[in-house]
């Protein structure tokens, strides 16, 4: 994240969930040509349920759905990576003056837990759309599956569904996105900061942190590190 958007993390102790459409991924949300083949062929055959093949009435119309369902979901990204990902650096910043936070998997799911919101977590997995498929019935699966394009991501996904399982009253009109309230010193194990940013970053973060009582090492990149000949 940049510097600003670290601030905002620091001040108001919430963990933003961006809605699914605002992602940039023009997939998100959709099925496999395989899966999408097979509800149609699943719905068209319901002969003895009028009501179902009443609500969808061909493929504009289950489009149509999918598509305003990625307005009904919001989702949290991580990456997943045992070492920084210098891929990852340049992907997700527009300049130097960025920081990462490094968590774990239990750390999030503890601090999620909490929440009266109901989250789902898992990892992202990674398929051939045009040869492979997934559960269509599934309203979380087309947000944990990608593109192989993306596979350098080793996404890791929190998804909150809007209307489902007693969220509506809970999160709300979903407008750009949703704000979780987490404990920062529970989530957080470690700050770092980009490559090549200014020295007078790493203080500035540092003294940023300390306001906010999160006491963290705050770590430069080790990307960083000179090369020793």
């Amino acid at each position: 994240m940049d510097f600003t958007k670290f601030v905002d993390l620091m001040d108001t102790q919430e963990l933003f969930f961006p809605r699914a459409d605002n992602l940039g991924d023009p997939f998100e949300g959709s099925l496999p040509i395989r899966s999408a083949n097979y509800r149609k062929y699943v719905i068209d055959r319901l002969v003895d349920q009028e009501k179902i093949k009443k609500e969808y009435k061909g493929a504009a119309s289950l489009q149509k759905d999918a598509e305003s369902a990625l307005k009904e979901m919001a989702v949290s990204c991580w990456h997943m990576n045992d070492h920084e990902s210098a891929a990852m650096w340049k992907l997700y910043l527009k300049s130097d003056e960025g920081i990462a936070i490094q968590s774990t998997y239990s750390n999030l799911v503890k601090v999620l837990d909490v929440s009266p919101i109901s989250i789902n977590i898992g990892c992202v997995n990674y398929i051939d759309y045009e040869t492979q498929s997934i559960n269509f019935g599934d309203a979380f699966a087309p947000y944990v599956n990608k593109r192989k394009s993306f596979e350098h991501e080793k996404e890791l996904r929190a998804v909150i569904w809007v209307k489902g399982y007693g969220n509506s009253e809970l999160c709300g009109p979903l407008i750009d996105g949703i704000r979780v309230k987490v404990s920062l010193n529970d989530l957080i194990e470690r700050i770092y900061i980009a490559p090549n940013s200014p020295d007078w970053i790493l203080g500035l973060v540092q003294s940023v942190a300390g306001k906010y009582e999160i006491s963290k090492n705050v770590i430069r990149s080790k990307l960083d590190e000179r090369p020793v000949y």
